[in-house]
């Protein structure tokens, strides 16, 4: 029994300590990088943009870039996706294609401002993190949304991290 209670006082003393050092870096920590405030604006403008393809808009007037040659011949008729990914959305033959770049929401912070990953001094602590998100979060019932959107989100973060990001 006083093993018990040893026990218990070491894990109330650990985790009153955890909690100052916790707020101690939420207090110090200046490295979390946040969400510009026009996210809003660029992600609108994207969603218009997507919008006005759809209606019909042509890719002249909706892109700054200029698409290749390619993008106006028309895709062969088959019943699979290609391995290049060309050809994968019928309307618009370039999007998706393998070693396109996804568009950017945040830019880019890396350690050495090209490539290389940050690490963990410059990274906030994961319990920072998660009690953040548990902050936010609020009691939403939503009986449509079941644990398939996570298996479904997981799926599509590993698409995202395999694929090249521009500098």
């Amino acid at each position: 029994m006083e093993s018990f209670a040893y026990l218990c006082r070491s894990f109330l003393f650990l985790t009153l300590l955890m909690s100052a050092i916790a707020e101690k870096n939420r207090i110090e920590d200046t490295n979390v990088q946040t969400v510009p405030s026009d996210l809003r604006r660029v992600v609108s403008e994207a969603v218009a943009i997507e919008r006005r393809f759809l209606q019909g808009g042509t890719v002249e007037q909706n892109c700054s870039s200029e698409e290749d040659e390619v993008s106006n011949t028309p895709c062969p008729p088959s019943k699979y996706r290609s391995a290049s990914g060309e050809c994968n959305n019928v309307r618009h033959r370039p999007w998706g294609r393998r070693g396109d770049v996804f568009i950017r929401l945040l830019t880019p912070n890396y350690a050495d401002g090209v490539s290389q990953p940050r690490t963990s001094p410059h990274l906030p602590e994961a319990s920072l993190v998660i009690q953040a998100v548990s902050q936010l979060t609020e009691d939403n019932q939503n009986d449509y949304v079941t644990s398939m959107l996570a298996a479904w989100g997981q799926l599509l973060m590993d698409d995202l991290v395999a694929t090249s990001n521009g500098n």
